[in-house]
């Protein structure tokens, strides 16, 4: 069983990859339809093995990467209904189907490591893996929760002495990652904000660096 689910997934990303490969078309090509023939395959499979344990089964991230990846290609399949139906917007729904496609290569290439599990010499990678994107993904929020609360007053302090300004809040978002990475220029933030500008790198760069990247560190030792 674990050697045809390999065999069959690995001709399901054969398939995929070849789709892919014809570009952006107005219409489904014969790859394409048999793409979509397989994915409505997996999606049954799915629904039967969520109603059977569905208590249980968001509790799997493998269960949790499968539905979001299915659903991708649910979507898409529905948008090439509507294009066939509607003509005149076929083009655009073409290229958000594409471009939705080529985004879900993701989370096929990384469901690939589940079929791994059972493997003596891989298994115990892949879940150490994936605990470590639990642990990333906690971090994230704490980074998320950073960058809004020092991105929102440095914002407003923008606003309020450079009213003629026409800087925006993603504006401001980039500005921080970039001093998160050392890119940036601490003259130009000195003359846009003389007092607070400095106070505010300041402060960011000690969080950024100091704290949260020793967060990090405790919570994958841990």
């Amino acid at each position: 069983r674990y050697f045809l689910d390999f065999i069959f997934y690995g001709l399901f990303l054969l398939l995929y990859t070849v789709v892919l490969a014809h570009g952006c078309i107005q219409s489904p090509s014969i790859w394409e339809i048999l793409l979509y023939i397989c994915v409505i395959g997996y999606v049954k499979n799915e629904i039967v093995q969520a109603s059977d344990h569905l208590r249980s089964y968001f509790g799997s991230v493998w269960n949790i990467m499968d539905t979001t990846m299915h659903s991708v290609f649910v979507v898409c399949i529905c948008l090439r209904i509507v294009a066939l139906v509607l003509p005149g917007k076929a083009d655009k729904l073409s290229e958000v189907v594409y471009v939705m496609s080529a985004s879900n290569s993701i989370l096929l290439w990384a469901r690939t490591l589940n079929l791994f599990l059972l493997s003596d010499y891989l298994g115990p990678l892949v879940r150490t893996i994936v605990r470590l994107c639990v642990v990333v993904i906690q971090f994230i929020l704490v980074v998320l929760v950073v960058f809004l609360a020092f991105g929102e007053g440095l914002y407003f302090l923008v606003k309020f002495y450079n009213k003629d300004t026409h800087e925006g809040f993603g504006s401001i978002l980039l500005l921080l990652y970039n001093i998160l990475l050392g890119n940036f220029d601490f003259e130009s933030i000195s003359e846009t904000l003389p007092t607070f500008g400095p106070i505010f790198v300041a402060l960011f760069l000690m969080f950024g660096t100091v704290l949260l990247l020793n967060l990090l560190i405790a919570l994958m030792s841990s």
